[in-house]
């Protein structure tokens, strides 16, 4: 019956301790009760372990496994697979949060699938400059593989699975320290597992690039060399389904999208010295580099733009490998 599968919920954290409210709180609110939260604390140092043995004891639902030593969020999300106890699997991360309806409104979509299907939704965020952002995933529904080769990309605290596929196709691969999500998309992709995505905006993510608090603390060069290294931990897969003029147009696409969201932190940061250096290795049109230049002195005057914006999100590469024949 849908009353009673379990979802599994997974938090991973490491030394974020006072990000965590937000993401429990939200979950701890769901309307759908039929849940355990699985916190993974990828062996923090900040109190994190005092803070989640606090939740456990106040919830029943709750459960808290520390990592002896930091493994990264690849090994930290499979900690929880194959932890799990419920027929679903879903996450949030630390800093990131859903509406009240998200797990019953899956729940309600997944019931009409089976373990070969795998979900997602749409999400609002709010900008830097104050507008709410609508992402949405409306027209999902099929094979994994054609949307991978359309440059769909996975969408943040928006992805919900059946336990049991994660478990089968062996979960996250621990190699990959950048792109984890896309990872999962791609090793799911070429065993033939669909999707479908829901129409709803259920998730509500931090935004993207958060200057005030800092994220993507990872330097630049770090980034870019991880992404790398994903990219040609990918390519074998990516070249014998689609050819090597794709797997080329999708190793640039996927820098270039890297590199712009740098550029924009270091923009809105007016540090325009780093702005340059990266805009010096990329192909950007003048208009964007003017946009972004308003857009940071707009934030730095704190002069908000109190507007709705709606975009299609997950298929930020398909500009990019749109055209190429496979």
């Amino acid at each position: 019956m849908f009353e009673n599968k379990i979802v599994t919920v997974c938090i991973t954290t490491f030394n974020r301790k006072e990000m965590l409210n937000r993401a429990v709180e939200s979950v701890l609110s769901q309307v759908y009760k039929h849940f355990e939260l699985v916190i993974v604390d990828d062996c923090s140092s900040d109190g994190t372990e005092d803070y989640a043995n606090k939740l456990v004891n106040k919830d029943k639902r709750i459960r808290y496994i520390r990592h002896d030593v930091n493994k990264g969020l690849s090994a930290a999300r499979n900690t929880a697979i194959f932890n799990s106890k419920g027929t679903y699997f879903t996450f949030v991360d630390d800093d990131d949060s859903w509406k009240p309806n998200y797990l019953g409104e899956f729940v309600r979509l997944a019931e009409n699938y089976d373990k070969n299907w795998c979900f997602c939704c749409g999400s609002i965020t709010i900008d830097s400059l104050g507008q709410t952002v609508y992402a949405n995933y409306r027209s999902l529904e099929g094979p994994l593989i054609n949307y991978i080769r359309q440059g769909y990309t996975p969408p943040i605290a928006s992805q919900f699975y059946f336990t049991s596929t994660l478990q089968q196709c062996g979960g996250y691969n621990e190699q990959i320290k950048n792109g984890v999500d896309h990872d999962l998309w791609l090793t799911l992709a070429f065993r033939g597992i669909n999707i479908k995505s829901s129409d709803k905006y259920l998730s509500l993510p931090s935004e993207a690039i958060d200057v005030s608090r800092g994220k993507m603390t990872n330097s630049y060069q770090k980034r870019i060399k991880g992404i790398i290294n994903s990219l040609s931990l990918w390519k074998p897969q990516l070249t014998a389904h689609f050819g090597e003029d794709y797997y080329r147009k999708f190793h640039d696409a996927y820098l270039l999208r890297e590199k712009k969201k740098f550029f924009r932190l270091y923009m809105l940061k007016l540090n325009f010295i780093r702005a340059l250096e990266i805009y010096r290795e990329i192909d950007m049109p003048v208009k964007e580099v003017v946009k972004s230049l308003v857009i940071a002195l707009l934030y730095r005057l704190k002069i908000p733009i109190k507007r709705e914006k709606y975009v299609t999100r997950g298929s930020s590469l398909s500009v990019n490998v749109a055209a190429v024949t496979v």
